[in-house]
């Protein structure tokens, strides 16, 4: 995981809502989603990682639902 429990990214939500979907805007929200977590950091995996892990996630499920 990213963060120790599962959460709402709402300034995610908020950039989102109303909105049409497009590139750039799926591109900001994902961007915006790997600044609002807080990442857990191991010796594995530092927040880095899991912030670039977040916007490909982030991205990908949006590309996914507007299909």
């Amino acid at each position: 995981g990213v963060e120790p429990f599962p959460r709402r990214l709402l300034e995610v939500e908020q950039l989102l809502e109303g909105q049409v979907p497009t590139d750039d805007l799926i591109e900001s929200a994902a961007q915006r989603a790997s600044l609002e977590i807080d990442p857990l950091e191991d010796q594995q995996v530092d927040a880095d990682y899991r912030r670039d892990l977040t916007r490909a996630m982030v991205r990908r499920a949006l590309v996914a639902a507007i299909d």
